[in-house]
């Protein structure tokens, strides 16, 4: 693994350090200050445990070499001046090498100590990093893909936030939006949007104002816009910029119109049944008085029996056009086992119509009616 290799390194690099001490002047050797280095390049990969066990590797063969100096297994000279005094004392010696072990474990455990804490903030700070760029990355998605167009402008009018929405309905590219002047960007057909923004952030008014407009679509339509705007103030009261929301409501204008006419509809149903009612009534009321007058055995003229005979006929058929209509008024539809077909006998209707222009007062009686249908005609 990588920390074993760098274990294997620098247990060598200590051997090396300790081999330069012994043949530049032992332990009054200026170049104990390696350790030290060997030391703190531990503390970046093993923290204070591996620093501590560092310094002790390093103390220890600094130990043996110092004693195999002085009881001469190594031979050893030295031009420095005061090394040979410091190994004919043996207090001495082990009083200076004391002070070089207590100095290489204070400086394992300050660095070691400073490389864990260093450590755990860095990964505090890099988990930070993280969860603040998911967070970026989630907020960028999820404002990107919004079915409403969304733009946020700084006090100067410069585009600062410009999602896909928003340049599909305004026919502006997104990359292409940001940093740019927006009424400098709007096309031809978007720009009722910025009238419609700069008329709504008009001082006075409203934190949070809104308004609709229109505009063409690519394909020539008419959109219909609703517009929501408001202004981002800092915690002194400045502004820091403005945020415009705006999305497509034709559709939804176009279910309100509808509604509106089935209310309407309904409305004028209700009246029209009402007024049926009232039609029908009087209807049978005729109906019943002329079917008296018809059964009437005293009639002394058969026209008159078959103009009642026709009054009863009429009446019937204008209460089915009543009851048709009644279903019609409760926006019903017509269900299937009312629809019938008849047959009309023609012929008969227009002998029925000839009579009632005869006997009307109104017919002029110069003119004369010749009806030639003597067999029936019929239809479906």
């Amino acid at each position: 693994s990588f920390k074993f290799l760098c274990g294997i390194q620098l247990f060598f690099e200590i051997v090396i350090e300790v081999a330069i001490m012994h043949f530049s002047g032992g332990i009054a050797s200026p170049f104990i200050v390696l350790l030290g280095l060997s030391i703190i390049t531990s503390a970046f990969i093993f923290e204070l445990t591996g620093t501590l066990i560092t310094a002790t590797a390093g103390v220890l063969l600094l130990g043996a070499t110092v004693y195999l100096e002085y009881t001469g297994v190594f031979e050893f000279t030295s031009e420095y001046p005061g090394v040979s005094s410091i190994y004919s004392d043996s207090e001495l010696l082990f009083f200076t090498f004391y002070v070089y072990a207590c100095f290489l474990y204070l400086i394992a455990f300050l660095i070691g100590y400073l490389s864990g804490k260093l450590k755990h903030r860095l990964g505090q700070l890099v988990e930070a990093n993280k969860e603040l760029r998911r967070a970026r990355m989630d907020t960028d998605d999820i404002l990107m893909h919004m079915r409403s167009g969304l733009i946020t402008l700084d006090p100067d009018g410069h585009v600062v936030y410009f999602n896909r929405a928003a340049g599909n309905l305004l026919g502006i590219a997104p990359e292409r939006a940001r940093d740019e002047f927006l009424t400098e960007i709007l096309p031809v057909r978007a720009r009722p949007f910025g009238i419609k923004l700069t008329e709504l952030l008009s001082p006075g008014g409203d934190r949070v104002r809104t308004g609709e407009f229109t505009i063409e679509s690519d394909s020539g339509e008419t959109v219909t816009m609703l517009l929501a705007c408001s202004f981002l103030t800092s915690p002194d009261g400045n502004m820091r910029g403005i945020i415009a929301l705006f999305e497509d409501v034709t559709e939804q204008k176009r279910r309100e119109e509808y509604l509106k006419e089935v209310e309407k509809m309904a409305t004028i149903g209700e009246l029209s049944a009402r007024l049926a009612h009232e039609i029908r009534n009087p209807l049978a009321a005729i109906r019943a008085s002329v079917e008296t007058l018809a059964s009437d055995d005293d009639q002394e003229l058969p026209k008159d029996n078959r103009l009642m005979k026709l009054i009863i006929k009429e009446t019937d058929r204008l209460t089915s056009v009543l009851d048709e209509f009644l279903i019609f008024a409760r926006l019903k539809e017509l269900p299937l086992e009312q629809v019938t077909y008849n047959k009309l006998d023609l012929t008969l209707m227009i002998s029925e119509i000839v009579a009632m222009l005869r006997n009307s007062p109104e017919f002029p009686p110069e003119i004369e009616i010749e009806n030639n249908l003597d067999e029936p005609l019929w239809i479906m």
